[in-house]
């Protein structure tokens, strides 16, 4: 198992939300442009069956393991249809901004480094479409995670699942999700980065989910 430490250059600003299951979507569609379908529906079901593993964090500070904080803007958009402005109406959209950003990857698929080459130029967040999240360059570099203390904490958005200590302070959130394809996946309650552990034992937990015809990757990062 390896521990890699992720620093993105962004471009444009991001709309919507970046967590840990952004970059393994992003994953998933690197590794499907190297490698094909086939091979990226091989890899996703040797992470479900634990085979192999993937963990994301979510953005952290540059050479930290403090979540990051993105500066917010509401960005007013005219309402427009083929004749114009519509009624006069603006809406608001609201663009995160940060130039820069880590994340923790741990894990073992041996393809890894050469899949995260493919992540320059492609977008991360919503309104891609426009340009927005645009990865203008990244680095990858191997590195080690500190011990685990008596309290630990949660760097990503996870599944709760039975590997997970007792005690600790927890937050919690749900998530609605959709396939590629436009299909709706069930409400899932997970388990929100920040969230503190008492006597955690491992720097990996959660789990995958599967549903028809699609994953949830709900593994995340402790430290």
């Amino acid at each position: 198992m390896k521990t890699f430490r992720l620093t993105f250059s962004i471009a444009n600003g991001i709309t919507g939300c970046v967590n840990n299951n952004t970059f393994f979507g992003l994953f998933c569609e690197a590794y499907k442009r190297l490698y094909g379908v086939d091979l990226l529906e091989d890899m996703l079901e040797r992470l479900y069956t634990n085979e192999n593993t993937l963990a994301f964090s979510n953005p952290l500070e540059t050479d930290s393991f403090k979540l990051a904080d993105f500066t917010l803007d509401e960005i007013p958009h005219a309402r427009l249809d083929r004749l114009g402005l519509v009624n006069n109406e603006l809406f608001v959209v609201e663009e995160k901004h940060i130039k820069s950003f880590d994340i923790i990857c741990i894990t073992d698929l041996k393809e890894f480094e050469e899949v995260i080459t493919q992540f320059r130029n492609m977008h991360i967040g919503s309104r891609k479409n426009v340009g927005k999240g645009l990865i203008k360059d990244i680095k990858c570099v191997e590195t080690e995670l500190p011990v685990l203390e008596k309290t630990s904490m949660l760097l990503s958005n996870i599944v709760p699942c039975p590997n997970l200590p007792v005690y600790g302070n927890f937050d919690y959130l749900t998530r609605k999700g959709y396939t590629t394809k436009g299909a709706s996946q069930p409400t899932i309650v997970l388990m929100k980065a920040g969230s503190e552990f008492v006597d955690c034992k491992a720097h990996v937990v959660g789990c995958i989910l599967k549903f028809r015809g699609s994953y949830m990757n709900g593994l995340g990062v402790v430290v």
